[in-house]
């Protein structure tokens, strides 16, 4: 099983290479709490109110990786 540190190590890896890219949408976001990362739900409304069920309450912030519309 990988390690917290190196998922950590892997992540600032790929934020340096992708900060070395001109682009206004790459940069640094600071978030105090837990963060849900969700893939693509295809528009499907019931795995969407799914996902909110079951994370609502584990949370501070969710952050869809596709649509959810």
């Amino acid at each position: 099983m990988i390690e917290l540190d190196e998922i950590k190590s892997i992540v600032n890896k790929a934020l340096e290479i992708f900060q070395s890219f001109e682009s206004p949408f790459l940069g640094t976001i600071e978030v105090d709490g837990n963060v849900a990362f969700v893939g693509d739900t295809h528009g499907a409304i019931d795995v969407t109110s799914q996902v909110f069920s079951d994370i609502a309450d584990k949370v501070d912030k969710v952050v869809f990786l596709g649509d959810y519309v």
